[in-house]
């Protein structure tokens, strides 16, 4: 008996010590970084990212991506990464009838398919700025094969907003008929984009064609839900995109007007990835969330338990005060004391519901933010929510001047380092975020 209880001991301490002290990197711990982001400073956001997890797959995608919007191709310690997870790719079927190809980490992140994709973008954008064509359609053919494997007839991850970018990246490298497929496979994943059909059946690219990536990529937010498994339900999560989508126009150095189109934005990844990273984790994370709940649940109903008993006693202690001054009041004949014995019974009882609702909600609150996985949830930040393409039969005259609804928002040049041009594309960022 001594020994089942140590046993059971042992895994709950395993199993629970995780849930209160983490490794890992939290929203918090990204707040300065993104507020730096969303307001269109790449150079304080690279300042401010913080510094643990260092060396992983997450920071070092997100450190790579921040430097490639800065026109800088730093992208050595992810090449060196992606040799040593070439060989780790995985393939899964979940419950859903869905399937998944993933990579597991050496430090144990298991990166769902639209990060692996990006990888491989990553590198190709580093090597386009570098001038290396050969590595960079390389990594921008692994990429197109990610996109377009039949792992199976159901489920199959294809992306139009991926497409589009690798389209540009086909671009640089003075690829046009690679940059037609992925033209061509976007308007098939999505209809409504007649653009991108158009570019697809020029046989002659524009003579200019420009990629302005947009948003500083969604956030998690908690969304708890009815579930068969309890544990999963409250665990939901869901990601709120932090780009206003909005109407961008661009004008060139002589004054020509660019039309520019927008593209889907990229939600479908993040469910996605919620789904595939439930079924990868589902024993693991079951388990640690399950004791999570219980300690946030028995949090809430002891102090709901105790706002309701503080606030019984001073309402009674109110109660009985104020009657043994109404009594005293009208045993002396004093119509003033009695009165004032009534409103301390009044008053007191209304204090004493009060507090006991304070008491009670302040605990439902603490037990809310036990049970919110949405700070802890790993992923990669900062990539593009959508982004807006345009073109023109005649060249353009950098820099360009960007404005929404008539007013200017920003410059892009590259002087600057706001906007990067090879061959016929130019490539820039615009946060476009609301908050």
């Amino acid at each position: 008996m001594a020994g089942r209880l140590f046993l059971v001991t042992a895994v709950w301490v395993l199993v629970f010590l995780p849930c209160c002290s983490s490794k890992y990197l939290t929203r918090t711990d990204y707040s300065a970084s993104t507020d730096h982001l969303k307001n269109n400073r790449i150079d304080d956001a690279l300042r401010t990212l913080p510094k643990g997890e260092e060396g992983t797959f997450i920071t070092i995608m997100e450190r790579t991506y921040l430097n490639l919007l800065r026109g800088n191709p730093d992208i050595d310690e992810l090449a060196r990464y992606a040799k040593k997870i070439d060989n780790r790719v995985r393939y899964r079927v979940s419950r859903e009838i869905q399937n998944f190809f993933y990579v597991e980490t050496p430090e144990g992140y298991y990166a769902s398919e639209h990060e692996v994709i990006w990888m491989h973008m990553l590198l190709s954008w580093g090597n386009i700025l570098r001038r290396d064509m050969d590595r960079a359609s390389v990594e921008a053919k692994i990429a197109s094969t990610l996109l377009g494997q039949h792992w199976s007839d159901e489920g199959r991850f294809d992306d139009p907003l991926l497409r589009i970018i690798l389209a540009g990246l086909w671009t640089m490298q003075g690829r046009w008929e690679e940059a037609q497929v992925d033209f061509r496979v976007a308007a098939m994943l999505d209809p409504s984009l007649r653009w991108c059909r158009e570019l697809s059946r020029m046989n002659r690219p524009p003579a200019d064609l420009v990629i302005i990536l947009g948003g500083a990529g969604p956030r998690p937010v908690w969304q708890p839900r009815a579930s068969v498994n309890p544990f999963r339900g409250f665990r939901g999560i869901s990601f709120a995109g932090r780009g206003m989508k909005s109407s961008l126009e661009l004008k060139d150095a002589a004054g020509t007007r660019i039309g520019m189109h927008l593209s889907p934005d990229s939600s479908c990844w993040y469910r996605r990835h919620f789904i595939r990273d439930n079924e990868i984790h589902d024993l693991v994370q079951d388990s640690q969330y399950g004791a999570r709940m219980t300690m946030a649940f028995t949090k809430g109903t002891i102090g709901t338990a105790t706002g309701i008993a503080v606030g019984t006693v001073i309402v009674a202690g109110s109660l009985g005060l104020g009657g043994a001054i109404v009594a005293l009041g009208l045993y002396g004949g004093s119509g003033e004391v009695a009165a004032g014995g009534i409103l301390v019974g009044i008053s007191g009882s209304v204090y004493g519901v009060k507090t006991g609702k304070r008491i009670a909600r302040n605990s439902l609150h603490a037990a809310r933010r036990d049970l919110d996985v949405s700070g802890q949830y790993r992923f990669v930040r900062f990539l593009p929510e959508y982004a807006w393409a345009g073109w023109s039969r005649r060249e353009l005259k950098l820099p360009f001047t960007a404005s929404i609804k008539k007013q200017d928002v920003m410059n892009l040049s590259k002087e600057q380092g706001t906007l990067t041009k090879v061959n016929i594309l130019s490539l820039g960022f615009y946060p476009d975020c609301r908050y």
